[in-house]
């Protein structure tokens, strides 16, 4: 029977965030933060094969390898694009392919076909969020503005969100897979059972 990931305690990074208001952060929190979200991300993502990753279980689920990718773009299209100098966009192609619903940043990927998107890979997504995250850190050498800090904080708390979808996605995708795949060993901590269908995102 397919496992969900059992919820760990929140780091203290995150912890100390959530507990002041934004106005009240160091931009060294906000940095702590966004590191902690992050990495969260790549742990999610650990287990999972390319496969695992790129395939969509209905339309109203969307690819792990979609999430990673769709939640960089979001630091990279609202953050670095228009506010870090001499960045460079890691592929001008994800635009498309990761946009979700932000009419006006451009056309996008019909939802229901997001498990098409076979390339790029898993190892490629992993890279491009690495790519951000570099760029992310360079970018952090300035004292970023209220505006910034705002966006970066905002990215932080959706990243979030598309980690429970992740693992709702994963779940509903391994449910339906009679060899009855496990997303994370009892060992590590996992959970049995199966998922209901994904909210909309």
């Amino acid at each position: 029977m397919s496992t969900l990931h059992r919820s760990r305690a929140p780091d203290q990074s995150s912890q100390k965030f959530r507990q002041q208001s934004l106005i009240e952060q160091e931009p060294g929190d906000l940095l702590r933060f966004f590191r902690a979200v992050r990495g969260k991300s790549r742990d999610l993502a650990e287990p999972l094969s390319d496969a695992d990753a790129t395939v969509q279980s209905m339309p109203d689920a969307s690819p792990a390898k979609w999430h990673l990718a769709h939640t960089s773009w979001f630091f990279e299209k609202l953050v670095l694009e228009p506010f870090a100098p001499d960045y460079r966009t890691f592929d001008p192609s994800y635009a498309y392919l990761y946009n979700s619903y932000y009419e006006a940043l451009g056309s996008r990927q019909p939802r229901p076909l997001r498990g098409l998107l076979t390339r790029p890979t898993l190892e490629e997504i992993l890279a491009y969020r690495a790519h951000v995250d570099a760029e992310m850190e360079k970018f952090w050498l300035m004292p970023p503005s209220p505006r910034v800090m705002e966006l970066v904080e905002l990215g932080c708390h959706h990243e979030q969100q598309h980690q429970e979808l992740l693992l709702t996605d994963i779940l509903n995708l391994f449910a339906q897979n009679p060899l009855g795949p496990v997303y994370r060993s009892r060992d590590d901590g996992a959970v049995a059972g199966s998922a209901p269908p994904p909210p909309s995102c």
